[in-house]
């Protein structure tokens, strides 16, 4: 499955990311996230969806506390916007597919903004028939474009991975 190890691949960036020369523990999310998959079959693990769904108030928690710096906002909604994306993945493999883009649209709203992964990502095939999809591919774009013009602005420091020299909070718990 594409998406898990996409969002594994992410998670390992985000949980030593440094924000703004504070370095901010991202463990407890990405340990909750990461729990989700199977990283060696690259499938969801039994219990994925509502261990993602128990993910998406802890991103909100970080977002409420964050210091408002635009970097910090920046991942946060990133990582959330992958949790939603797998959410919509989750629902598409079961054929539930207004489930699927409520998940896909929340994910688009939240940033996601990889439209060629979303196009050639073969969880979300029960999709792509629907005229909302090539909608949402197009907002994906769109997104897309405002990193490349965010990143120009702010750029941001990934730090090491967690544990070993970003300072994380938990390091025990991130290997």
């Amino acid at each position: 499955m594409k998406t898990a190890l996409f969002t594994i691949i992410a998670l390992v960036a985000f949980s030593g990311m440094v924000f703004a020369g504070e370095e901010v523990c991202m463990c407890e999310i990405s340990n909750q996230i990461r729990s989700a998959f199977n990283k060696e079959e690259g499938t969801f693990a039994e219990g994925a969806y509502d261990t993602l769904v128990e993910a998406l108030p802890m991103i909100e928690q970080y977002l409420e506390q964050s210091s408002k710096n635009p970097a910090d906002v920046y991942a946060l909604y990133t990582m959330k916007s992958l949790v939603l994306y797998n959410l919509a993945c989750y629902e598409a493999i079961d054929n539930n597919i207004e489930e699927a883009f409520t998940w896909l649209e929340g994910s688009i709203d939240s940033g996601f903004s990889d439209p060629d992964f979303m196009s050639e990502d073969t969880d979300l095939e029960s999709l792509r028939e629907d005229a909302r999809f090539e909608n949402l591919l197009q907002k994906a774009e769109e997104n897309r474009e405002k990193v490349v013009e965010y990143e120009s602005v702010y750029g941001y420091n990934y730090g090491d991975t967690c544990g070993e020299t970003s300072g994380c909070c938990c390091e025990d718990s991130c290997n």
